[in-house]
């Protein structure tokens, strides 16, 4: 039995002791939730091709926004490219807490459709994006995709009628803990499901390659992770580039919050971080590399890795990578294996089998910590839901 098996297992008292009522069966449940949230969409395939058929049917250059605040915009990074080459368009992450700040600056001239994304979809910001955008540009169509069908943002998106289209996910995505685990992941699998319309079967063998990887990370890397998070590091640098930086954010995120900030986090591409972040860089830092499949990316990568080791940066250094290999052995303490004995996992699709090791880290970091993984902010400097965010009507003569 394996780390994550052995919290699932405890009575409900002792989970309740510890915080962890909600948190690690969220996690582990990520295979299934993603089964069931691509079966969602396949039965809904009838309405939802002609819903985005029309919305960028004209003009040719239409654009996509996907909005989102915290892990939901991390959610639109994570998917952004995938949706760029499925619907052959520009899709566009921006958060909604920017949204709210500059609408008619942020929203592309040529934008045709806001993609929110939200778990409980009681985000204030989420919500007023949207219903700004929908003011500003009403020829704008709207798909929220949600874990919570009685929330604002459903109703939102529902009483737009033509304009608007509600995508809510299996409930079992709505985590009850504060950080974001399976909701994160399912809303990805959401979206890589919709850039294949209309040819959705396309989509099956990647998502059961991403079920295999995720089932083999829980069962062979949970104790590692454990391992790994007794370590005393007081930082910890996530680096992924193009498909897998929205993953380096998320995980970069998740560690922050569930250590209550004792753990301060970075995210950055591997070009990117030697341009100063990479001061944040010690010997006692965690390191986590997020490998890519493409030859021409991988030798940045490898070269960045070994200049980390040759310069022995990093307490711990593990890469996440489809395969080992002797020389990325060589430059890590642990490499997290996805597909190791099958075909490496397409760069755009890998984000939701690579993000379930660092939701492990975070996870047990946390309760090494001391702290409450369903709720680990011990002074209640975050919440679940957004708190203290008071939204103030809109107009040009307000700027």
């Amino acid at each position: 039995m394996h780390a994550l098996d052995a919290l699932i297992r405890l009575d409900h008292d002792e989970k309740a002791r510890l915080g962890v009522v909600h948190t690690p069966g969220e996690i582990a449940q990520q295979p299934k939730a993603w089964q069931e949230t691509y079966a969602i969409i396949a039965s809904q395939q009838g309405e939802l091709q002609p819903f985005v058929s029309k919305a960028l049917a004209q003009p040719a250059n239409s654009a996509v926004h996907m909005a989102g605040a915290g892990t939901s915009h991390f959610v639109g990074e994570s998917v952004r490219n995938v949706l760029s080459a499925g619907w052959r368009t520009s899709a566009t992450p921006v958060a909604s807490t920017e949204i709210v700040l500059s609408p008619e600056t942020l929203i592309a001239p040529q934008a045709k459709m806001l993609i929110s994304f939200a778990r409980s979809g009681q985000s204030p910001e989420g919500n007023a994006a949207l219903q700004m955008v929908h003011a500003l540009r009403p020829d704008v169509c709207h798909l929220a995709v949600t874990c919570n069908r009685d929330g604002e943002l459903a109703r939102l998106a529902k009483e737009l009628g033509p304009q608007g289209y509600a995508l809510v996910l299996p409930d079992m995505t709505n985590d009850k803990g504060l950080a974001m685990t399976s909701s994160y992941s399912s809303m990805v699998i959401a979206a890589q499901a919709l850039a294949l319309l209309p040819n959705l079967t396309a989509y099956e063998p990647i998502l059961q390659q991403l079920v295999e990887a995720a089932e083999h990370v829980m069962a062979k890397y949970a104790d590692e992770a454990k391992r790994l998070a007794g370590l005393d590091f007081s930082r910890a640098v996530y680096i992924g580039n193009r498909d897998l930086y929205g993953v380096a954010l998320e995980s970069h995120l998740k560690m922050q919050e569930m250590t209550a900030g004792r753990v301060l986090c970075k995210a950055e591409s591997t070009l990117g971080l030697r341009h100063g972040p990479m001061a944040a860089m010690d010997e006692q830092s965690l390191v986590v590399m997020f490998m890519s499949a493409d030859p021409y990316v991988r030798q940045y990568e490898m070269d960045l890795l070994r200049g980390i080791a040759d310069q022995q940066l990093g307490q711990a250094r593990v890469v996440i990578a489809d395969q080992a290999s002797a020389e990325l052995q060589a430059c890590a303490d642990l490499v997290v294996e996805l597909a190791p004995n099958g075909q490496p996992i397409p760069d755009l699709y890998k984000a939701p089998a690579a993000i379930v090791f660092p939701q492990l880290l975070a996870l047990f970091r946390s309760l090494a910590e001391g702290l409450q993984p369903d709720a680990p902010s011990p002074g209640g400097v975050i919440h679940r839901v957004v708190q203290g965010v008071r939204i103030y009507p809109y107009s040009k003569e307000a700027k």
